[in-house]
């Protein structure tokens, strides 16, 4: 299967999750099932061949599930979430009305956050 994100890590154990690296076999299949259903919106289907998706669904749990206090999050928090949220929408058999709701919302809150205009942000990135 294609990694849309980065070059496979075919053989390596690494994992940016520290217990995900030891689960194997059944289990891990499961995850990465679990994972997939869990990023199904607006009745649309998650892609069967994206590589990994409990790292998606993790990134999504930190970044829009767990709703940081005001004033304390990064300024780049915002533009993080949009980031994932736009991956999950990509991966997604159709497009999510939820989903593109809440993309516009994270990306009108980047600019400000960040402190520059909103087409600059579009333009280059985060700085």
């Amino acid at each position: 299967a294609d990694n849309w994100t980065a070059p496979p890590m075919e053989g390596q154990k690494a994992s940016p999750l520290p217990r995900h690296a030891s689960i194997e076999g059944a289990a891990s299949k499961a995850l990465q099932e679990a994972s997939r259903r869990a990023m199904e919106a607006d009745s649309e289907i998650f892609y069967i061949g994206a590589t990994l998706p409990a790292y998606l669904r993790a990134a999504l749990t930190l970044l829009v599930d767990v709703v940081p206090r005001p004033g304390t999050a990064p300024r780049t928090h915002a533009w993080w979430a949009a980031r994932a949220v736009g991956c999950q929408q990509r991966l997604l058999h159709g497009r999510s009305f939820s989903l593109h709701t809440l993309l516009f919302k994270l990306w009108d809150a980047a600019p400000a956050a960040l402190g520059v205009p909103g087409s600059a942000l579009v333009a280059q990135g985060p700085a």
